[in-house]
This record gives C-alpha cells, structure tokens and sequence, in this order.
C-alpha cells in the first residue's frame, strides 16, 4: 500500500540503525534492541505530523 511505503521511507532513515538491518544478499530483517523512552518520543511527534 502506498501508504505504508510512504511510512517506511520516512521511518528508515530515523530508525534504520536501531531496528533494521540489511543482509549481505539484500533482505531485510527485524531486530529489536532496546530503544529509549526519549529516543522513541523524539521521533514518534515527528512521524505523526505526516500521518494524521
């Protein structure tokens, strides 16, 4: 959904480094290390500005 393509183009560049990692052959995989309260508030505001 174009939609949801629009989220994960916004979201990745904020959040890539923290819970998506690009394999060697290309795919993506999920991980999910502890994030800060703090760090999850900055940028959560930020996507809702475009969402709503």
């Amino acid at each position: 959904r174009v939609n949801d393509l629009k989220f994960l183009v916004l979201r990745v560049p904020f959040l890539s480094m923290h819970c998506i990692t690009k394999q060697v052959d290309g795919t993506w995989r999920a991980t999910k290390p502890p994030i800060s309260p703090n760090k999850h508030a900055a940028v959560e505001p930020f996507d809702w500005r475009f969402f709503k």
